[in-house]
């Protein structure tokens, strides 16, 4: 398979995160607050969180890739809609409660 040019695959997995988003329901699985209302309060985008914890590093996969695994954890029922605002707390809580185990 010769090798997919950049822009086409990005484009891809800006379509696949829209697709993912639309399946999740836009809007903050934790405040409710809608992608439109994250936008307008804190110029950010809604993101994936995982319910569970993260178990792989973000920065090891393409975008592309991102959105592949996205879509299976999803399907697993491990993924949801978060604001950063509710992720990154949501996260912190996480991480303590694993180092306490």
């Amino acid at each position: 398979m010769p090798p997919m040019p950049a822009r086409y695959l990005a484009r891809w997995a800006d379509t696949k995160r829209g697709q993912l988003l639309d399946r999740l329901g836009r809007r903050c699985h934790l405040c409710g607050r809608t992608e439109q209302e994250v936008w307008s309060e804190d110029q950010t985008r809604l993101e994936f969180d995982h319910l569970n914890g993260r178990t792989w590093r973000i920065r090891d996969y393409s975008r592309w890739r991102r959105m592949i695994r996205y879509q299976k954890e999803a399907d697993a029922g491990l993924l949801a809609v978060a604001c950063k605002r509710c992720n990154g707390t949501d996260g912190q809580r996480f991480k303590r409660t694993r180092r306490n185990r």
